[in-house]
C-alpha cells in the first residue's frame, strides 16, 4: 500500500515538475536548466497535499490506518524522498 502511495506521489512530481519546468520555457523564453531547479522544488511540496486530497477522494485511508503509518508521517517522508531528489538533481 505504501508503495502504491508513494508511485502515486512520484507520478504527481514527475508530471508537476514538467508543467512547472515548461510553462516558463515555452512563454518566456528562459533556460530549461534555470527553470528545472525551481520546477522541481514546488512541484515536491504541492505534490504531498495533492496526493492526500486524491487519496481521501478515493477513500483510500482505511488501508493505510491498518499500517500503523501516520498519515503526516507519510507525506513529510514523501516530500523529503522528493527534496532528496531535488538534492541529487542539483549535484548533476
Amino acid at each position: 500500500m505504501i508503495a502504491y502511495f508513494a508511485r502515486g506521489y512520484f507520478a504527481l512530481l514527475a508530471a508537476l515538475t514538467a508543467l512547472f519546468a515548461a510553462a516558463p520555457v515555452l512563454f518566456s523564453n528562459a533556460p530549461l536548466g534555470a527553470t528545472l531547479h525551481a520546477a522541481l522544488l514546488w512541484a515536491g511540496v504541492l505534490a504531498a497535499p495533492l496526493t492526500y486530497a486524491e487519496v481521501r477522494r478515493r477513500k483510500l485511508w482505511p488501508l493505510l490506518d491498518s499500517l500503523r503509518v501516520s498519515r503526516l508521517g507519510l507525506l513529510a517522508a514523501l516530500t523529503a524522498a522528493g527534496q532528496l531528489l531535488h538534492l541529487a538533481f542539483l549535484a548533476l
